[in-house]
């Protein structure tokens, strides 16, 4: 019987021929470690050969639609966007539309990168800010309408839940702990 030889897609194709119909065919990886594969119909080796064709196109389709670096830049852009508008009125509809995306796709690809949703994130870093103000001696009034709050009471109550203290008791540990370390620093040396 007369054998043909193709290599493609990293195989080497062996097909037997009686007259003229196929009789069967292998294929051996061209590694010398490799198993051979090895197929009693020729439609068999039709049908791999189409689906490498189509696993590789529908591959080449997930890497160009859905690649991940598109998410990552949207969340990465969201982010920065927070972190440079902490004080205004951010809401989830504006983030969304900034970034054109549904607004329920924003928030849970947020919560995938980041462990929390994009509110969580503006009131953590609302909260981050109003420490550093607090910690340079602003009331705690000024402090609360500067990073975004809208109400003193709820800027309080979130403040404490977040950090354990009202900020009033911050702001007084942190003025009593930078005059103890101005005072040490003053001490003479013996």
């Amino acid at each position: 019987m007369p054998i043909t030889r193709y290599k493609t897609l990293g195989f080497n194709w062996l097909f037997q021929h009686s007259g003229t119909h196929q009789v069967g065919a292998s294929a051996q990886e061209s590694s010398p470690q490799s198993p051979t594969i090895s197929y009693r119909h020729p439609t068999a080796i039709l049908n791999y050969l189409e689906m490498t064709f189509y696993e590789e196109k529908l591959n080449h389709v997930k890497v160009k639609c859905y690649s991940n670096d598109r998410q990552i830049k949207t969340i990465i852009e969201t982010r920065h966007f927070i972190d440079n508008n902490f004080e205004k009125d951010l809401k989830l509809d504006l983030l969304s539309h900034i970034r054109f995306t549904s607004k329920f796709h924003l928030q849970r690809l947020f919560k995938r990168y980041y462990g929390q949703t994009p509110r969580q994130y503006l009131i953590d870093k609302r909260i981050e800010k109003a420490k550093e103000s607090l910690r340079k001696g602003r009331s705690v009034t000024e402090t609360c309408f500067s990073v975004g709050f809208k109400s003193l009471g709820s800027f309080s109550q979130l403040f404490k839940t977040k950090t354990g203290k009202s900020p009033s008791e911050f702001q007084k540990e942190q003025v009593s702990r930078s005059k103890l370390h101005s005072d040490f620093q003053t001490l003479p040396n013996d």
